[in-house]
């Protein structure tokens, strides 16, 4: 991933209000689990094996973190095989 200079980034957020003049998209913040709830932001798939993002912040997330790359993914099938998975806490 290529960083962006703090003064440009400034520059970019005084002008275009935190849009990317590129591709007409907004910034969106990631999922912050200290001051967020997980359930109003993600769900599970039918299987239980994705996080499927609810909220823009949500999808960001999933998105950025490759929540549901495919080494996960088939853990997650496993663990649920095992009865180890969807965690009950959530």
């Amino acid at each position: 991933m290529t960083s962006i200079p703090k003064s440009l980034k400034e520059a970019i957020d005084k002008t275009d209000r935190r849009y990317c003049s590129y591709c007409l998209t907004s910034e969106v913040n990631r999922f912050n689990p200290r001051t967020q709830e997980w359930n109003e932001h993600f769900a599970w798939t039918l299987d239980d094996t994705k996080i499927q993002g609810l909220t823009s912040t949500g999808r960001a997330t999933v998105v950025q973190l490759k929540l549901n790359n495919p080494l996960i993914v088939e853990a997650r099938f496993r663990w649920k095989i095992n009865g180890w998975h969807p965690p009950d806490d959530i």
